[in-house]
């Protein structure tokens, strides 16, 4: 069992390029996700709607916390799972949705991965990953959890530079 993702994302002719079909290894985590999209689907709510909820149940649930969880922080979040598991770079862009390697630079960063209590997506038996580019200009998956030279950010000590010529 598992779910079919249309893609939000159109290309300039309006074509829809990310769709993606994804299972889950455990079934209790297939049911809960299930449950989630089975109530979305019937909710009569706007997005913004369903964000301020979010944001109103964390408050509620964290008081004290300065920063609360976000649909989008949950997603950096399944990113930065997906790049600790060591999953090939093309799956985990199937997974996340994306058209090419080079897109999940910006999600996630193995540092911040969660001990997992669930389970992870991941790519139905039929997936087609041919649809993911493998861009040659990305940074290798384990880019993000190098240790940055103290004073130094990750993007100086990772570019490759070309010898001046004077």
């Amino acid at each position: 069992e598992g779910f079919h993702i249309i893609g939000a994302k159109k290309d300039d002719q309006g074509i829809r390029g990310a769709d993606r079909d994804i299972t889950f290894p455990n079934q209790t985590d297939f049911e809960l996700a299930a449950k989630a999209v089975d109530l979305y689907r019937h909710s009569h709510r706007s997005a913004a709607a369903i964000r301020d909820t979010l944001r109103e149940q964390c408050r509620q649930l964290w008081p004290r916390r300065k920063v609360q969880p976000t649909l989008r922080s949950l997603r950096h979040q399944m990113g930065s799972n997906l790049k600790a598991s060591g999953i090939d770079p093309r799956l985990m862009a199937y997974i996340m949705g994306h058209r090419s390697t080079r897109s999940i630079e910006r999600y996630g960063d193995r540092r911040t991965a969660t001990k997992r209590s669930f389970s992870l997506p991941c790519a139905a038996p039929n997936a087609d990953l041919s649809k993911v580019r493998i861009s040659r200009k990305s940074k290798p998956v384990w880019y993000s959890a190098e240790p940055a030279a103290k004073g130094v950010s990750p993007k100086s000590t990772h570019q490759q530079t070309k010898p001046r010529t004077v």
